[in-house]
């Protein structure tokens, strides 16, 4: 599995691990402060999902687009954020729409992207030992 993830961008692991790392944290933070922690943890949840499939699928976007000229590249750098975006709008609808988690939280989750991405040089030092 870690070589299949290898595979699509060395520094994938250590940002999905910085990924988890804080809905780890946003997790104790939720069950500590939060009231309604089943609603909260399942937009949490969700957050991350949507997060790992946007690091996944932006690997493979950059992976691609580099093999592309210059105004292909942009054009399918431009297809997957809009994919990217067009998921997360789903997924918060779907929680707004249903009920069954906090769309807040999950946006929370997603977020937790940026904070991976600053701690990925910490996170692959794990992966390089």
């Amino acid at each position: 599995m870690m070589t299949r993830i290898r595979k699509i961008n060395d520094s994938l692991p250590g940002l999905l691990l910085g990924e988890i790392i804080f809905c780890i944290l946003a997790g104790t933070v939720i069950f500590i402060f939060f009231d309604n922690k089943f609603y909260n943890s399942l937009g949490l949840l969700a957050g991350l999902a949507v997060a790992v499939f946007w690091a996944i699928n932006m690997s493979m976007g950059l992976n691609d687009a580099v093999d592309r000229d210059e105004s292909e590249a942009v054009k399918k750098m431009q297809r997957g954020t809009a994919v990217r975006y067009g998921i997360a709008l789903i997924v918060l609808g779907i929680l707004v729409l249903t009920g069954i988690g906090n769309p807040i939280t999950a946006f929370v989750g997603m977020i937790g992207l940026k904070a991976a991405a600053y701690a990925t040089p910490i996170t692959d030092k794990i992966f390089r030992r």
